[in-house]
């Protein structure tokens, strides 16, 4: 596939990766994954192994470091590990190397340099964890209960219902 195919396939997807063109480059994918990367390593894809039910919005998977070629002529490779049920954020960068455990989230503009622990919840530049991924579900789902909601995605909303749904602060949508 090449790069013309490959944006039309994402254009007409909603940005959204072909999980078998990745799998063919190499990359292990699990099932019910949704890959929304703006930049994914495809020249080292066999080192990215990516478990099930995992959302990985518009981020950046890393397996290659290139400044290690200001100080020799090498380049830095290392593998890059996601595990079942994580969500990566916009803008977050997931260097090489790394490994991320299962219910993880990974929050947006994160920089991940070093393995975050199953369970976790982790932000910031470098990404640190700031809550167990248990302690988030309760806060959102205590939320949940608490806000208004609609059945409707967030493209089936009118500017109205929208705003309607955030009045009095946080909505939720499907």
């Amino acid at each position: 596939m090449d790069t013309l195919k490959i944006k039309l396939y994402r254009s007409r997807h909603g940005g959204r990766w072909d999980n078998e063109y990745l799998r063919k480059k190499g990359m292990k994918i699990g099932k019910n994954v949704q890959i929304y990367a703006d930049k994914i390593d495809l020249p080292y894809a066999p080192l990215i192994e990516i478990g099930d039910d995992v959302i990985v919005s518009t981020a950046s998977l890393m397996a290659h470091d290139a400044s290690t070629k200001l100080i020799s002529d090498y380049v830095k490779i290392a593998k890059l590990k996601i595990g079942s049920r994580v969500f990566i954020g916009h803008s977050a960068e997931i260097m090489p190397g790394v490994t991320i455990g299962d219910d993880v989230i990974i929050g947006a503009g994160a920089v991940v340099t070093r393995d975050i622990p199953s369970n976790s919840v982790a932000v910031g530049a470098p990404a640190k964890v700031i809550s167990t991924f248990e302690e988030w579900k309760e806060k959102n789902l205590n939320q949940m209960d608490a806000s208004p909601k609609s059945e409707k995605r967030y493209n089936e909303l009118s500017q109205e219902e929208l705003l309607a749904l955030v009045e009095k602060g946080i909505g939720f949508i499907r």
